[in-house]
């Protein structure tokens, strides 16, 4: 399938799964990419829907909207729900109603995450064990809380860095 693209089946349509990992440089600078691939090697966070199908590759999977997804039974959902982390429910109202673009909602959505570490700290411990899958119900594959979220929790990983011994100075 080309990248974008997309199937119907049933009422929703299949689309391609959006993941984030960090990709360190021969220089030792890392970026944050969006990939559609897998790769095997690095545990990656990913954002896709959660009426699209369960997949091995999925990881752990935690549903981080506030609202239970509509037509959706709980054993279906083959992970668990962490509604606190989700936007408070006037944030989510003000950006369904237009009071502010994507780039006002992930501001303040990020505010949000930093006065509360308490709610997405499970997920950095769950990322650092292995793949990730955040689910959203949102129609919208790139303008939702999920993919806000899975960049605010790379940037965490990162700032995090890997555990480092301390220097012996010993003769």
């Amino acid at each position: 399938m080309a990248p974008g693209a997309s199937t119907e089946r049933g009422r929703f349509p299949i689309l391609e799964t959006i993941c984030y990992s960090r990709v360190t440089s021969v220089n030792g600078t890392s970026s944050l990419e969006g990939t559609t691939q897998l790769p095997s090697e690095f545990p990656m966070i990913c954002c896709k829907r959660v009426y699209d199908p369960v997949m091995a590759s999925d990881g752990q999977r935690v549903l981080v909207d506030r609202l239970w997804p509509r037509n959706t039974r709980k054993e279906d959902l083959h992970g668990q729900w962490l509604r606190e982390v989700a936007p408070s429910d006037a944030l989510r109202k003000a950006f369904h109603a237009g009071e502010f673009d994507f780039a006002g909602f992930t501001q303040r959505y990020q505010q949000e995450l930093a006065a509360h570490p308490e709610h997405w700290y499970p997920l950095l411990d769950l990322a650092g064990k292995g793949d990730l899958t955040l689910l959203y119900a949102g129609k919208d594959t790139e303008h939702n809380n999920a993919q806000v979220l899975a960049r605010w929790l790379e940037d965490e990983l990162e700032r995090r860095g890997p555990a480092s011994s301390p220097v012996c100075y010993a003769p």
